[in-house]
């Protein structure tokens, strides 16, 4: 034995073997204090739903939330959103509805594969639902946090209206880096409102070439900055933003029932056969992507509409019509006591053929969030030390003064400076960003694939 330990070999293989050993039982009295993720594992080439959210088995469901369920694994929807909107409309939805949320909340939209056999389920030890409210929404992609831009009736100038503080969220996204505008700017102490007038971002003068219908300013870079000329009245305020809101808009909207008890936790939530992928929010709760097969690429369109846009007739005789230029769109389900939605085009979906009663469910047309491919000049200045207004003189724009007294009535009257009329297509874009933001170099897309 003597022998065998003067060997050199033997004695390396002999105190590796006592390493291994010491190791295997330390690991052994660990493993219990260990966090573990509660991800489902990854399979080899393959992705678990929801990914990058964890999944929970049954035992860590949270009351009143809804999931995507994926074998034992339940994903929370996404509830990280801010809404313009308090209420539900029963009667449909229309462009003007708007969902925004931080790039980093957008990421973790999880994803229900009816390909892959995904659940939707709802989880509540109080109560069950009746029936499910559906509202659709079009990716609009990333833009500053101002939002719902409003063309005046008289000229080209395009506005938010700050009416109290109550009511910004429908404008300024309090989470971005244009929130500052609500401590800049106060109501009009006589008429309780401020009208803010976005007069240019980059070079590029705000208009409609580079509106959505939802006034949401399109072809922006995410994590890129913007300087932008802001008026209070006829003062021009400079400021400089960030892209770092994604936005979606109010597309379609429907009611189903059949939601049945199932596995002792939670009702089982039946998604309509018709749906087409898209965006969903869940009884206003909660926001998840909805996939009929079992993946989508960076090609996938998730804004194909079904339903057809509200028409109304331009008169008595003339059966012509003319779309909603707030695209509004009623409320469809196939049960008769819900529904609100009349499909006018034959073939389309929904169309009653009223001498058999027939019903055809071929897709309607494809809505683009933006024929806008240009882009937008960027700048390299820091967001929070260049915001600030041109009459401000304390040492930084968070401190500046409210207005309080606003010299003009509305902005219909207010005369900004004439600036040149240059279209998004013909604007010269530096990609440099700020250092205090991100690199991401790449344009800012809907549907990016999580």
């Amino acid at each position: 034995m003597s022998n065998l330990l003067k060997n050199k070999s033997i004695r390396a293989l002999l105190i590796l073997l006592i390493v291994f050993f010491i190791a295997g039982i330390a690991f052994a009295i660990a493993s219990p204090y260990i966090k573990k993720s509660k991800a489902e594992p990854l399979q080899e080439g393959d992705k678990y739903v929801g990914e990058p959210i964890d999944g929970v088995k049954a035992d860590g469901l949270i009351d009143g939330n809804y999931y995507v369920k994926h074998g034992d694994y339940y994903y929370i929807l996404q509830t990280d959103i801010t809404k313009n909107y308090t209420e539900n409309d029963d009667q449909g939805t229309n462009c003007r509805r708007i969902i925004s949320m931080p790039e980093t909340a957008n990421s973790k939209i999880p994803t229900l594969y009816l390909g892959r056999g995904d659940k939707l389920v709802f989880y509540s030890t109080n109560y069950t639902k009746d029936y499910i409210d559906y509202e659709r929404f079009t990716d609009e992609g990333t833009s500053v946090g101002i939002y719902n831009l409003e063309k005046n009736d008289y000229n080209d100038l395009y506005t938010i209206n700050i009416k109290e503080k109550s009511k910004r969220y429908m404008y300024i996204n309090e989470s971005s880096s244009a929130s500052i505008l609500s401590k800049d700017f106060k109501p009009n102490s006589d008429k309780d409102f401020t009208y803010l007038t976005i007069g240019s971002i980059g070079k590029t003068k705000v208009s409609d070439d580079i509106l959505s219908k939802a006034g949401i300013i399109q072809g922006l870079k995410a994590g890129k900055n913007y300087k932008m000329a802001i008026y209070n009245g006829t003062v021009e305020n400079d400021y400089v933003f960030t892209a770092d809101t994604h936005y979606y808009s109010g597309m379609e909207h429907y009611e189903e029932a059949n939601v049945p008890l199932v596995d002792g936790y939670t009702q089982e939530i039946e998604i309509p056969d018709y749906f087409l992928d898209g965006y969903y929010c869940i009884n206003m709760s909660g926001f998840v992507r909805i996939v009929r097969e079992s993946d989508y690429t960076d090609d996938t369109d998730f804004n194909v509409r079904l339903l057809e846009i509200n028409k109304v007739t331009t008169s008595v005789t003339d059966d012509t019509k003319v779309d909603s230029e707030t695209n509004e769109t009623k409320l469809y389900s196939s049960i008769p006591k819900l529904n609100k939605y009349t499909a006018y085009t034959e073939g389309s979906f929904g169309y009653q053929d009223t001498s058999n009663d027939t019903e055809s469910g071929a897709a309607g047309n494809v809505v683009s969030s933006s024929d806008n491919s240009g882009e937008i000049e960027t700048t390299d200045e820091n967001v929070t030390s260049n915001s600030r207004r041109k009459d401000d003189t304390s040492s930084g724009a968070s401190d500046a003064a409210s207005v309080s007294d606003n010299d003009a009535e509305n902005t219909e009257e207010t005369d900004t400076e004439d600036t040149e009329d240059t279209s998004a297509d013909d604007v010269n874009t530096e990609d440099a960003s700020a250092d205090d933001t991100s690199s991401n170099d790449t344009e800012s897309k809907p549907s990016e694939r999580h």
